[in-house]
């Protein structure tokens, strides 16, 4: 079975419910680790990119984004889900982890790298886009309704959110 090293810094549902989907296929790892916050995790990053076949990537964040160019030479295939403000930049209201410099050519070479990146929606596939030109991304909308919270009623009165 594949084993595909499963990076995010996030627990929400559309996050869960792709790691549960992932799950039942390959022998899933995941690893939350903050490169900014504990810098020395660094070499259990590179031993778990090592160890797997596939890297996939929730939101560019700058470890994401580390442990892409890891994957990139060391010639293990990545996929990225850009989520918004991981390649937003919106400058008019200070939104987007790409304008801060040092942020944006990180952003960008993973973008670059990566084998498939997963916009949420046409307009993160513009800003992927407006980084890396030449990066292979597609839409793929997620759901924003949690359907195991939120299931319609019996009656019309019921359906009412």
């Amino acid at each position: 079975m594949k084993k595909v090293l499963f990076l995010s810094s996030s627990d929400g549902v559309f996050v869960s419910k792709d790691l549960g989907i992932i799950s039942q296929r390959y022998n899933v790892t995941k690893m939350d680790i903050n490169l900014r916050n504990n810098p020395e995790e660094i070499k259990k990053l590179i031993s778990a990119v090592r160890s797997h076949d596939l890297v996939f990537g929730w939101f560019v964040t700058p470890t994401v984004s580390i442990a892409t160019l890891i994957s990139s030479f060391l010639k293990t295939p990545v996929v990225l889900v850009a989520g918004g403000y991981d390649v937003a930049r919106e400058p008019e209201i200070g939104y987007g982890l790409t304008l801060d410099k040092k942020y944006y050519y990180l952003t960008k070479s993973a973008l670059c790298f990566a084998d498939k990146i997963l916009a949420v929606s046409d307009s993160n596939k513009k800003e992927v886009l407006n980084i890396c030109p030449q990066a292979n991304v597609e839409t793929v909308y997620v759901g924003a309704v949690d359907t195991e919270k939120f299931k319609p009623g019996k009656s019309r009165k019921e359906d009412v959110v």
